[in-house]
């Protein structure tokens, strides 16, 4: 059975207590965000949360860009709404929004009394990794029209690129 630990690991302690054993946040760490490691079996994911953006969309967005690239595996269990929110020290409710927007997508499925599980269908996984290529293809295509590239010039940047 595969499980998906989540570490939150700050930069300079994300999580401070005064002598009123109540925590707090450090503004200087609130502005920069944290770092988490995802740990998957041996292999390591890093998430930085942002801070200035919806936390439930960073959290979408790593685990959507994680089965895209294939770091997740198809039927992988995924930690529970409340581990997860411990683990990244963020509030249930932000969690559980995240995994509705996966379970809409048909990317993850919760089965009763067993868990939440990443989905069993590679067309899925498929139609996920086409719309993040798409739109990355088209932030390419704006930021070389934003710099008054030609399509020509842009094609040929490509072609030079490294992949």
């Amino acid at each position: 059975m595969l499980r998906l630990y989540i570490k939150c690991i700050s930069i300079y302690n994300t999580l401070n207590t005064r002598h009123t054993n109540k925590p707090y946040y450090d503004h200087e760490i609130l502005a920069q965000g944290w770092i988490s490691a995802m740990t998957i079996n041996e292999e390591t994911l890093n998430l930085q949360l942002d801070l200035s953006k919806p936390l439930y969309e960073q959290i979408l967005h790593q685990i959507r860009y994680a089965l895209a690239r294939k770091d997740l595996e198809l039927g992988a269990k995924l930690p529970s709404v409340r581990e997860l929110a411990q683990q990244l020290r963020v509030n249930p409710n932000t969690v559980m929004r995240a995994y509705q927007e996966l379970n809409r997508d048909e990317l993850i499925e919760t089965r009763r009394g067993q868990g939440t599980f990443i989905t069993t269908k590679p067309q899925k996984i498929q139609h996920i990794r086409d719309n993040l290529a798409t739109e990355a293809i088209n932030s390419f295509i704006d930021t070389m029209q934003e710099l008054g590239m030609s399509r020509q010039a842009a094609l040929s940047l490509l072609e030079e690129g490294k992949w």
